[in-house]
């Protein structure tokens, strides 16, 4: 069934669920709940708004959804997201807006945080909205971003990727304006990426296309790095804690890693572990007193001192490659 409704507001002492095939069309939907809310067939509410004290918040919209911008009810009502024993769970098949609520913090759950569009879509975080999670990961799955506001998940992990397959990510290269389109990258600014504050920043997925560092970057934060068709340092990256960097995830045997002359990456004494079909280290790689680690994605030979790069299942690092790497051990091959 399909409930059409005016504005609508829910107020439950217990969980808050569908049953298969029914939907909720309403402008505007808030939920002030004690237990889980589950809402997650083809609902379409312009603006979703909710709370719960216990349980998870689980809510899916056919078409896209804003969120943060509801003044349909009394100006006083907690507008946003809370889930304060739980996680939060928004997916959109169009675009994702979370929007400033006037609170301090605008989205946050204790148990992990995800956004997620439909392929070519857009999550943005802007006017001045504030998503914190204190437990779990933040996820967000988009085909683009724009993240204006800060994103915290201290000591935890805070997940980028691209909801299609083969979508490029460009480090440095965003723009953060509000009418950026979709164009089959995710592109985030070193100011946007300023904005995360998190234990692990993590970009991409096994079916991404390449990942490109393309302004220096420094995070305070550890990086984790995940593309099938390549991870190529551009421009400085400098991280603050442990890096992993796996430049083929899916195994088929072309994903390279490149550090291009004379740009470096850099995790001051925090351990780098690359995986990679190929690796041409013409820049610096450099863990400082602690392990580099460099590895082979699918069987490939290594050729140690090697003065081409041609083989095309050969893992070939030559003597000035080698020189190229600063660590307190450096491990090749497992």
């Amino acid at each position: 069934a399909t409930a059409a409704l005016a504005n609508l507001r829910i107020f439950a002492s217990g969980a808050v669920t569908q049953t298969a095939g029914s939907t909720i069309t309403s402008p505007h939907l808030v939920i002030d709940g004690q237990a889980a809310i589950t809402l997650t067939e083809a609902n379409e509410a312009t603006n979703f708004n909710a709370t719960t004290t216990n349980g998870n918040i689980q809510y899916t919209d056919a078409t896209a959804l804003d969120t943060g911008l509801d003044t349909a009810f009394a100006a006083n009502f907690e507008r946003g997201v809370f889930a304060t024993n739980g996680g939060i769970t928004l997916i959109a098949n169009g675009e994702l807006d979370m929007n400033n609520t006037g609170l301090a913090t605008d989205y946050s759950a204790t148990n992990g945080i995800t956004f997620q569009t439909s392929a070519n879509n857009m999550v943005r975080v802007r006017n001045n909205a504030t998503v914190q999670a204190t437990g779990g990961t933040i996820t967000l799955q988009a085909d683009d971003l724009i993240i204006n506001d800060p994103i915290i998940n201290a000591g935890g992990t805070v997940l980028i990727r691209s909801t299609g397959n083969n979508e490029i990510i460009d480090l440095g290269n965003g723009s953060g304006a509000a009418n950026s389109t979709v164009d089959g990258k995710i592109k985030l600014s070193a100011t946007e990426i300023g904005n995360i504050t998190a234990g692990t920043l993590s970009f991409g997925h096994a079916t991404s296309g390449a990942i490109n560092v393309t302004a220096a970057l420094v995070t305070t934060e550890g990086m984790t790095l995940t593309a099938g068709n390549g991870v190529n340092i551009n421009q400085d990256l400098t991280t603050g804690g442990a890096t992993i960097i796996d430049a083929d995830a899916n195994n088929d045997g072309t994903g390279p890693f490149t550090v291009a002359n004379p740009k470096a990456l850099g995790a001051g004494n925090n351990a780098i572990s690359v995986t990679a079909a190929k690796m041409i280290l013409t820049g610096t790689v450099s863990s400082g007193t602690a392990a580099t680690t460099l590895l082979t994605s699918n069987g490939e030979a290594i050729n140690l001192g090697s003065a081409t790069d041609a083989a095309g299942t050969t893992l070939e690092l030559s003597d000035t490659e080698l020189g190229n790497v600063t660590a307190g051990t450096l491990s090749i091959g497992d």
